[in-house]
């Protein structure tokens, strides 16, 4: 297993991002200050340890504070936390409705959330490269 682990280490660490992203099913709910009005749930593109990307009809600005309600797929308390856009990309589908792609950074959220999220997000970056007998899945 410590072979494993160490070669997986390396995989990651050959990434540029500072955290691994994750492709699952975890959907969101989200609003904006001041209106405490949830809208979702959106699924989520992809989520890290840092952040998250969503698509939305609305373009919301650069350095916009959000708040998150993130449900993870294993737990029935959502994760409430708040964060910033830190990239918004639109474009247009054939029927000509909007369509944007959002980056959010995290950067407040409690300490026992922080805790679920993580181990939560280490979990499944373990289940995504190791197999079963404790093998990396990557070559």
């Amino acid at each position: 297993m410590k072979s494993s682990l160490e070669n997986l280490k390396k995989h990651l660490l050959k990434e540029k991002r500072h955290s691994e992203r994750l492709n699952s099913a975890i959907k969101i709910f989200y609003s904006l200050p001041p209106s405490l009005d949830w809208i979702g749930p959106i699924l989520l593109i992809d989520i890290s340890g840092g952040g998250l990307k969503f698509k939305s009809d609305r373009k919301i600005k650069r350095n916009t504070e959000i708040n998150l309600k993130i449900l993870l797929t294993n737990d029935s308390q959502p994760i409430i936390t708040k964060g910033k856009i830190t990239w918004c990309r639109g474009s247009y589908l054939e029927n000509k409705k909007p369509n944007y792609v959002l980056g959010v950074e995290f950067y407040k959220m409690s300490r026992d959330d922080r805790i679920k999220f993580v181990t939560y997000i280490c979990d499944n970056i373990l289940n995504k490269y190791l197999s079963n007998k404790n093998k990396l899945k990557i070559s």
